[in-house]
């Protein structure tokens, strides 16, 4: 289950059903994949067009050259939310393509560094 809320913007909730096999199997929901991961870069105000693309495209091409391609992506909706979404066999393999996105983004975006939050590090 996941909830991300932009009032006005976005609302995201995610619940999935461990007997819904039509969903957990089927070619239109998870394909037999056992991990769905999100990332979201999410902003204050709405970012300029170029700022949305640049993001966009950054992440495409790290996207582009990593095992998860086929099953990645990543649009912009909504001038304030750009969604990166994955599905993959195993947590890591995803979790590691979000890692690297979203250090392009930090250094694109904003210069900051790409080390990763300490959370993540247990």
């Amino acid at each position: 289950s996941q909830h991300l809320e932009l009032p006005g913007i976005w609302l995201e909730r995610g619940t999935l059903a461990a007997d819904d096999t039509q969903l957990l199997e089927g070619a239109t929901g998870l394909a037999g994949h056992k991990c769905l991961a999100t990332l979201f870069l999410v902003t204050g105000c709405g970012m300029e067009k170029t700022r949305r693309m640049a993001a966009l495209d950054c992440a495409r091409e790290i996207m582009a050259s990593h095992a998860l391609a086929p099953l990645a992506g990543v649009t912009s909706p909504h001038p304030q939310v750009i969604v990166l979404r994955v599905l993959a066999p195993l947590v890591e393999p995803a979790v590691g393509l979000l890692r690297q996105v979203r250090s392009a983004w930090r250094s694109q975006q904003w210069g900051l560094s790409t080390e990763p939050p300490r959370i993540w590090s247990m």
